[in-house]
């Protein structure tokens, strides 16, 4: 008798004809492949369905706070929790961020205006039930606490004091190792800020608060003036921003050279003039939705001025 047809065009065919158990146990898995497939293709079908709908109720929320007067951009919204579509249909999320820049600020008429970045965090945050993927500006979460905060950069800040070239430091602590390094973060500090800037030595120029054209930064300003790098103290005065200067600065951030101006006893009534030139008092800077203000510090170049309230509704249209 004659040998078995040899199948030689499957890989694993043997001489006696039959297949290897190598290719019997593919085909017998292959139904757990499909399975494994179709579940990791459905979760993340899920998944993207669930990202989608959290994009789109963030920017329903950031369009609805587009009604509050003072909010002129589209803030940036993030609503927590996960999965998106579980805590929108419960009305529940466990926390919020919102951002909104360019919110004007009073205190700066006919010197180009002068704006701020507004920030809120919240804990978790309550909606009607089902209400998590739509909002509308009459809308009002409640959230169980609040942080706000509104922060000057150094160009706003120095609109508000007069002093256009403005800007702000904040030293490390002194005796802190590395400190400024990566691994501390932003400095933060409310006493010993350093404010650097040009200003008029007296007698003041008429025309009260100088604009971008006529400071003494400017390059078509005829006065005498004086670049220097001062230290301030910065408190809380009836909820205001106060910025109360007492002395120059030296130390080994980068500063502006006054010359010897705190160590000349002929020139004492000079030095309280300049420094007088960064005290101030601001104008009230409301922090979203009311929250009372309760601290302030500088954040590397701006300042931040934070406060932090339990429960609260947060009127969409007022915020």
């Amino acid at each position: 008798m004659s040998d078995p047809a040899v199948n030689k065009a499957h890989p694993d065919a043997r001489a006696d004809g039959s297949i290897g158990k190598k290719t019997q146990r593919f085909r017998c898995s292959r139904p757990l492949i499909v399975i494994i497939v179709m579940v990791l293709v459905c979760a993340a079908a899920a998944f993207l369905t669930d990202t989608g709908l959290a994009v789109r109720a963030e920017r329903s929320l950031a369009r609805a706070l587009l009604s509050s007067p003072r909010v002129v951009h589209e803030p940036q919204v993030t609503l927590k929790g996960f999965p998106f579509t579980a805590r929108a249909r419960d009305g529940e999320f466990t926390g919020s961020i919102i951002t909104a820049r360019g919110v004007s600020v009073d205190g700066c008429a006919g010197r180009g205006g002068c704006f701020a970045e507004m920030s809120v965090v919240t804990g978790p945050l309550r909606t009607a039930s089902g209400g998590g993927f739509r909002f509308g500006a009459g809308d009002s979460p409640a959230a169980d606490d609040v942080i706000a905060s509104v922060r000057l950069d150094s160009p706003n800040l120095g609109r508000l004091l007069g002093i256009t070239d403005l800007y702000v430091t904040t030293p490390a602590e002194t005796g802190r190792a590395g400190a400024g390094g990566p691994g501390d973060g932003v400095l933060k500090r409310s006493h010993g800020v350093v404010l650097t800037g040009t200003v008029a030595v007296p007698p003041t120029p008429p025309g009260g608060m100088p604009t971008p054209g006529t400071s003494p930064s400017a390059s078509g300003f005829t006065g005498e003036s004086l670049r220097v790098s001062v230290l301030v103290n910065l408190v809380l005065t009836d909820g205001r921003l106060g910025m109360f200067a007492y002395g120059l600065y030296n130390g080994p951030e980068e500063h502006a050279d006054a010359g010897g101006l705190d160590t000349d006893p002929a020139r004492a009534d000079l030095l309280q003039a300049v420094l007088g030139r960064f005290t101030m008092v601001l104008p009230g800077i409301a922090l979203p939705w009311g929250v009372p203000a309760s601290a302030v510090t500088s954040a590397g170049s701006d300042i931040l001025i934070e406060g932090r309230s339990d429960h609260r509704d947060l009127s969409l249209n007022n915020f």
